[in-house]
């Protein structure tokens, strides 16, 4: 009941900022000002997750008259209203938030940014400090775990956060499904075509919104499907795991997180069924299935169908130098291999692409996405400094879930193992990956971040009721 106040509460602060937009700028920053500080101070959990539908762009469905860039900012502003909030709450007290692991790693992240950018790109490569100084603005959002902190978010409000992105991401799923298997796309989610999708692929309509949330809750499901003995349950978690699939597979269209998501899913039923027999079993059920389906098929139908076009799609970028978006990437590498050698240690920084001597700049125009190259683009951008660091944080990470794992029950325990295949997720295809450095992703680092802390830290409870 409470998760559907919650978002009820975050619907309707959606309708007033839209109402409240057309009104003069002071009226509506002064009532954006009250509802901050009501909602920061007496409702932490509805404001997150306010927070998480104002960093969505409001799941590009309306058009508030601003730039998607602008969304981010909003956000960040809004965040530190709320630790503002929450400091006065607290009296100043900072709850000794330094000697948190997960606080030191965030601020490593924001330091090493900022020290790159400002280094490399200023004094090794000359762009203006103008030009770079707010470059850095999207990973400050990485202090949501502070405001998470400070308001003191227990195990309770995390599932109810939880519960709010399960939600949110199956309606996601679903409209997004009738908006382009229906609707032709672009009717219901109108803006995603500037943010999230690449036009048309195979002749489909490509919609891909909140993809970090659907991979997150997707390994949920699976969780659910694992370990509940209610046959209800299990129903319905299989119809959510499809329901997902099917968005990623036929609406997204987004290659790379399918195969990262098939293979991770290997690996759960690996660790699920140790059994070598009925393993061994299932693989060869799966080749039998496949074998009979190819060949009663005709030939020319399995041709026609998606997915031998996503293959022969994929094949042809592969092996096409010119035109083929995977050789590009790989030039790309190359390419500003020769940039990345000036400051090995930490890179080349985040530069502006309008700047005239901006090898972004310079390699845009030569056809090579910066962003586009994965694992590379933190290497080049944040040098191999970034890489340690995400080895030290994965580490950490891996070792505090494996702890928590074994002492968590029930829908703890679903969140936890979710969270666990979500960053194996990221893991089994690194090399593609820019795992804790995403623009667009910060936001849900940071929330990750918290939770694994508040999970550890109430963990000694949980033992004691399990020994009990």
């Amino acid at each position: 009941m409470r998760i559907l106040i919650a978002v009820f509460a975050v619907a309707i602060s959606f309708v007033l900022s839209v109402f409240f937009l057309r009104l003069p700028s002071l009226y509506y920053m002064l009532i954006v000002l009250i509802a901050t500080t009501f909602l920061s101070a007496r409702y932490p959990t509805v404001y997150v997750c306010l927070l998480i539908v104002i960093y969505e762009k409001f799941f590009e469905t309306i058009d508030l008259g601003i730039p998607h860039w602008m969304f981010e900012d909003i956000t960040l502003v809004l965040l530190f209203c709320g630790i503002v909030v929450q400091l006065i709450k607290n009296h100043f007290l900072i709850k000794n938030i330094t000697k948190n692991i997960y606080f030191i790693y965030m601020l490593l992240i924001i330091i090493l940014v900022n020290l790159s950018t400002f280094f490399s790109s200023v004094f090794v490569f000359g762009q203006t400090v103008n030009s770079v100084l707010f470059r850095t603005r999207p990973f400050f959002l990485y202090f949501i775990f502070v405001y998470l902190f400070l308001a003191n978010i227990s195990v309770k409000n995390i599932s109810k956060i939880f519960c709010f992105l399960t939600v949110s991401s199956l309606i996601v799923a679903v409209l997004s499904i009738i908006d382009a298997r229906l609707l032709g796309g672009g009717k219901i989610f109108k803006f995603a075509m500037t943010d999230g999708v690449s036009g048309e692929r195979l002749g489909m309509s490509r919609i891909s919104t909140y993809s970090f949330v659907l991979s997150w809750i997707y390994f949920y499901f699976l969780s659910v499907f694992k370990y509940s003995i209610n046959n209800k349950d299990r129903i319905l978690s299989i119809f959510c795991i499809f329901l997902i699939i099917y968005q990623i597979t036929f609406v997204s269209m987004m290659r790379q997180l399918y195969v990262m998501l098939a293979l991770t899913t290997v690996v759960f039923v690996f660790r699920w069924h140790s059994n070598i027999k009925k393993m061994l079993l299932c693989l060869f059920s799966v080749l039998l299935v496949c074998t009979i389906l190819v060949c009663l098929f005709n030939p020319t139908i399995i041709r026609e169908s998606f997915f031998y076009k996503i293959y022969d799609k994929t094949n042809y970028e592969a092996f096409h130098t010119s035109k083929g978006s995977i050789a590009i990437r790989m030039d790309g590498i190359k390419y500003f291999y020769s940039y990345f050698k000036k400051n090995i240690l930490l890179g080349i920084g985040v530069m502006s692409s309008t700047f005239r001597d901006s090898p972004v700049r310079i390699g845009l125009q030569r056809g090579y996405n910066f962003a586009d190259l994965g694992l590379f683009s933190i290497l080049y951008r944040f040098g191999l400094t970034s890489i340690l660091l995400i080895v030290l944080i994965l580490f950490t990470v891996f070792k505090d879930l494996k702890y928590l794992l074994n002492i968590y029950l029930n829908k703890e325990k679903n969140i936890i193992e979710s969270i666990f295949y979500l960053f194996i997720c990221m893991v089994i295809l690194i090399p593609s990956s820019t795992i804790f450095f995403k623009d667009n992703e910060i936001l849900y680092y940071g929330i990750l971040f918290y939770f694994l802390y508040r999970f550890k830290f109430e963990s000694t409870r949980y033992k004691t009721l399990g020994n009990s």
